[in-house]
């Protein structure tokens, strides 16, 4: 399975939805620790991903079989985005593809929940991915 979706992330969108969707997910800094490196080392997350074959291997068992994790990455401004969606992908049973394509055209991680699995409490599963990314991110 061959994902090829591209273009910019944007985890903040304008006019997001009550609730907290949308607020202090924002992909282009720094969210509790998950961003001020990546932007300010200007490395690629897919380069992170390369050279960090522990972290590569844990994200790829929980997307589906045969997806390139480096490619699963590329769109993502930072490391923890990434880690968060594929979080998300693998608790909520939320393909991964669909989630990323919300992702990149613009919604929240958590605007895209609420899209992609409405009955879920969207800001709750947000909290929990990102959560589950900074301790995956911190134990590297």
């Amino acid at each position: 399975m061959a994902l090829a979706l591209a273009g910019p992330a944007a985890w903040s969108a304008p006019g997001g939805h009550g609730g907290g969707h949308g607020q202090g997910e924002g992909n282009g800094g720094a969210h509790a620790g998950m961003g001020a490196a990546d932007a300010a080392s200007g490395k690629r997350v897919s380069d992170k991903l390369a050279s960090d074959s522990r972290l590569s291997a844990s994200l790829a068992a929980k997307l589906p079989p045969g997806t390139d994790v480096q490619q699963a990455a590329a769109g993502f401004r930072n490391l923890g985005s990434f880690v968060a969606a594929v979080h998300v992908s693998s608790n909520l049973g939320i393909p991964f593809g669909e989630l990323k394509g919300k992702m990149m055209s613009g919604d929240s991680l958590g605007q895209a929940i609420h899209a992609l699995k409405p009955g879920v409490d969207a800001d709750a599963a947000a909290r929990q991915a990102r959560s589950q990314a900074r301790a995956q991110l911190a134990a590297r």
